[in-house]
């Protein structure tokens, strides 16, 4: 472990002494930001949190219903569920 943390700090240093930094990703080399619906964008993230939610009963992550009416049901009762949390 000791090693390790020698060579990280080594490297560090002579990347402090270049003049370069570390590169965590592209979007540290884009030269504009793309822009987006940030309105669409934070309701398409509730939305899929929701179903992250609902999806902790395995009969909805399964779909263990033979008919869409009572997996509908279902459904309906596990938001309701999660709503009066």
């Amino acid at each position: 472990m000791a090693d390790a943390t020698a060579a990280w700090r080594s490297a560090a240093i002579a990347l402090a002494t270049t003049g370069t930094s570390r590169g965590d990703g592209l979007h540290t080399r884009r030269k504009y930001q793309r822009s987006y619906d940030r309105i669409a964008y934070k309701q398409r993230w509730g939305i899929e949190a929701f179903f992250a939610r609902i999806k902790q009963w395995c009969r909805i992550a399964t779909r263990c219903d033979k008919l869409a009416d009572s997996f509908l049901g279902f459904v309906k009762l596990a938001s309701i569920m999660l709503w009066l949390k």
